[in-house]
Parts: C-alpha cells; structure tokens; sequence
C-alpha cells in the first residue's frame, strides 16, 4: 500500500499497469525498485510476449476421443488434459480424434501433462508458446526415435510423434522458476545461457540439445528487449500518475 500511495496509484491500478491479476505473485516491498521491476516483468510475462494464458485465458477447444463421446465428434475446452486420451490412445490435436497403438513414452508424457496441471500449471495448449514447444521438439528429436514412435503408432503425425519432448518443453516454459532465471531482471547473458544449456532436456539427441539451447537462448533475448519496453512503459504511467496527482494538490495555481 505505501508503494502504491507513493506513486499516486491504489493497488489495483499498480498491479494492472503490469498487466497482473490479483491472484499473481505478490512481492516484499522493503525495496521499492526492485518490487517495480519485478512487477515490470512478471506483467510483460503475459500474453503480450510470452503467450501465457492469462485469468481470462480462453482455453483452445480440442476434439474428444470418440469412445470418451460414443462416437460423436464433441468439441470441449478441458483445463485439465493435452492431446491424448491415455485410457483409449486418441490423438486428439486437430478437427478429427485419430486412434493409435499406444506406446508408454506418449501415454506416459500425457499422465506427465495432467500431474503439472493437477499443480497449477497453466494449460497452454493450443497457444503461440505450445507451438514453440513443439517446433523445438521437432528439432531436437533424435531421427531414429521419430522413425521408431511413427513406425509403434501407426500414425506418422509430427505432433503426436514429438509429444514426449513436447511436454517436456512444455514443462520449462510454463515453470516461474525457469522463467525467473531466463528473464533478464538482474541476471547477465552469460549466466542466462548457462542456465538454459543446463536445464534443456537430456533425452534429446545432443545435436536436437544445441537447437533447442539455441532457440530457448534467442526466446530469452525476447524477453529482455520486451522486459525492457515494459519498465519504460510503467516508469511512464506512474510518472503521469504523478503528475495528475501534482496538478490536482491544493493551492496549486491553474
């Protein structure tokens, strides 16, 4: 409250001009400044460039396995679940359910999807963010896994294929953690792409690992031009806030 009086904002204004809900994270504020850029970054982290969904967040609708609706084509919009159904091994990205012989890394990557969920982990499928994930999975695979899981399935469909990386991109960059690290409030360039290298995953072929660390490095370069446009854009409103609230003092002369 003392920070917002102090900037001529009430604190639903402060956290809006961030683009932050009431519910999202809530900082000490013993060090204004670097509250102010906390709140700077965590509202540049909304849909305006990371393409997380927020509050409102419309979820993508999704076809429903045909033995889950009885052989109807059902639209839903399920906050709790991906592109499988794990019990009937239904891929379910796309305007029809396509069936395939189930195989444990993809029933497995699902279960692993709804546990994050289960959470509290945004469902990002269906946003620009879930893409990304699955153009890094696309590229990071291993050339003879991709040939193996078309060949198990059945089904050569890229997206189901490359689901288990796809997850686990999905993982990372819907983790505050990682994406705390990843985004430049005090931390260097080097030090970003250290972390990155490290927390990209292991099951990748290591030439797919040097692609992924690219594109996750390139993704955290994003961020610290956008993180950078957003404190101009907060140091600015609350630089008016204070003007308005200047103009408005009694015995001011108009």
């Amino acid at each position: 409250m003392r920070l917002a009086s102090a900037n001529h904002l009430n604190r639903a204004d402060l956290r809006a001009t961030a683009g932050l809900s009431s519910s999202q994270a809530h900082f000490s504020t013993a060090y204004p400044s670097v509250y102010l850029d906390a709140l700077a970054i965590l509202g540049d982290l909304g849909s305006r460039s990371l393409d997380l969904p927020p509050d409102h967040h419309e979820l993508a609708e999704r076809v429903m396995c045909l033995q889950c609706s009885a052989g109807e084509i059902v639209h839903v919009r399920d906050p709790t679940s991906g592109y499988v159904c794990p019990k009937h091994a239904f891929w379910l990205q796309g305007s029809r359910p396509v069936a395939f012989h189930p195989i444990p890394e993809i029933i497995d990557a699902e279960h692993r999807l709804r546990e994050l969920l289960a959470n509290g982990r945004e469902n990002i499928c269906g946003t620009t963010t879930y893409r990304m994930c699955e153009e890094l999975a696309s590229v990071g695979i291993d050339e003879e896994r991709r040939v193996r899981r078309e060949a198990a399935t059945g089904a050569k469909l890229t997206p189901l294929v490359i689901y288990p990386e796809t997850i686990q991109l999905v993982s990372l960059l819907t983790d505050p953690t990682f994406i705390r690290r990843i985004t430049p409030i005090r931390e260097s360039k080097a030090r970003r792409y250290r972390y990155i290298e490290k927390m990209v995953p292991p099951e990748l072929s290591s030439e797919g690992r040097t692609r992924v660390s690219s594109g996750l490095k390139l993704y955290s370069d994003r961020l610290e031009n956008t993180s950078e446009e957003a404190r101009k854009a907060l140091d600015h409103k609350i630089r008016n806030a204070q003007r308005r609230a200047t103009d408005k003092s009694p015995g001011k002369c108009s």
